[in-house]
């Protein structure tokens, strides 16, 4: 049985899904999409920012490529919470593997948040993966 759509596969090393970052002092959150298959199609969504499309030339110039990465710093001064949604379309056979780090304003590393491999062969499979953020 698959784990989600028809055919979807998920390889999970590190899923913890929610995530504080004191953004106050510099902490940020960096993401990055590894894409294993012809072209990305992904959408990265919150409420607190600008949807970003894998195809969106100004996010992400050199579409398509095998690796998509952005850091999401201190956001407006009212947020407080949030979720982060990647949401990945599998319109042919794809993979994508998706890391989230938070890390520190030197930007050394704090910890790993995710690291999880969505994968299907079946182009109608979709996954939605949410991370919750807390300013702290």
């Amino acid at each position: 049985m698959p784990d989600f759509g028809n055919a979807g596969k998920i390889t999970s090393r590190k899923r913890d899904g929610a995530v504080d970052v004191k953004f106050g002092e510099g902490e940020y959150l960096r993401f990055k999409v590894t894409v294993g298959g012809p072209v990305a199609a992904f959408v990265f969504s919150c409420k607190h920012i600008e949807v970003r499309l894998a195809s969106t030339k100004a996010y992400f110039p050199g579409h398509p490529q095998s690796t998509y990465s952005w850091d999401i710093k201190d956001l407006e001064p009212t947020f407080t919470e949030d979720t982060f949604n990647l949401l990945m379309s599998f319109i042919s056979n794809l993979k994508y593997t998706y890391n989230v780090e938070h890390r520190r304003a030197d930007h050394s590393a704090i910890a790993v948040i995710e690291d999880v491999d969505f994968e299907s062969s079946v182009g109608t499979d979709k996954f939605r993966e949410p991370i919750h953020v807390f300013k702290v």
